[in-house]
């Protein structure tokens, strides 16, 4: 049996409302589609590193990752903790979606407004702002800084 967590991802509104109309009217079972699979981490952060032109020793070194555990990640053998696939995000300068997505590629809650510190990190992604920077708020604000440099 499948569950939530093999990868599928998240469905707008009107793409689940049209799937679950389609599983209603329809008798038998829905072909599962692979259009619906996640991208791997690796292969989201080569696609990333290469619009940058950074390669993974010097990534993984900015965010305070040391270059051995980049290359587990990067051969899909570690999984980034939030805070730190936050500051791959920022490193990176994902846009609000793509580092939204990358949170659900590593199985990580997405950022929330709802929460202080998300808020402030949301903020920081929008606007573009470095590690550093957003580091600098969090701590600013009381609040415990992303792990990195």
């Amino acid at each position: 049996m499948r569950t939530q967590d093999d990868g599928a991802a998240a469905l707008t509104l009107e793409q689940t409302q049209h799937v679950l109309k389609m599983i209603a009217e329809s008798e038998t079972p829905p072909q599962v589609d692979k259009a619906f699979k996640l991208e791997s981490l690796p292969s989201l952060l080569n696609r990333y590193m290469g619009e940058k032109g950074l390669m993974t020793d010097v990534l993984f070194e900015r965010i305070g990752a040391s270059r051995s555990f980049g290359y587990r990640v990067m051969n899909g053998q570690r999984r980034p903790e939030r805070d730190m696939s936050l500051c791959l995000a920022l490193e990176l300068e994902l846009p609000y979606e793509e580092a939204q997505n990358m949170l659900k590629v590593v199985r990580h809650a997405p950022l929330t407004p709802r929460d202080s510190r998300d808020l402030l990190i949301l903020h920081c992604i929008m606007h573009r702002k470095s590690l550093g920077e957003a580091n600098d708020l969090l701590e600013e604000s009381g609040l415990s800084p992303l792990t990195g440099k």
